[in-house]
């Protein structure tokens, strides 16, 4: 449980680097936010994300959005990868990415 009840989880995003800094991403997380607002409200009150930790580049970016870091997760395929890697959880309360 990443999120808790209260919570919609989404994650990780990715952006094509061929079309980064257009505002992608923050209009995919704002249209996910907006759905958890009018689709399961008002029991959904924080949208939760998750990061990979060789990628600690895009906590300052979450952050500015509003979201906050939770807790530390294990990577969920460890096979995958040959360095030490794990999830970064954060979240943000639904009305601030509205």
């Amino acid at each position: 449980d990443l999120g808790g009840p209260s919570s919609i989880f989404f994650g990780p995003l990715a952006v094509r680097k061929s079309v980064q800094r257009q505002g992608i991403a923050r209009q995919l997380i704002r249209h996910v936010a907006h759905i958890g607002r009018d689709a399961a409200a008002p029991a959904c009150e924080h949208l939760t994300i998750s990061v990979v930790s060789t990628r600690s580049d895009l906590l300052p970016w979450y952050e500015k959005m509003g979201f906050q870091r939770v807790k530390e997760a294990p990577f969920p395929d460890p096979e995958r990868t040959t360095r030490e890697v794990s999830m970064i959880i954060m979240q943000a309360p639904i009305e601030a990415l509205c």
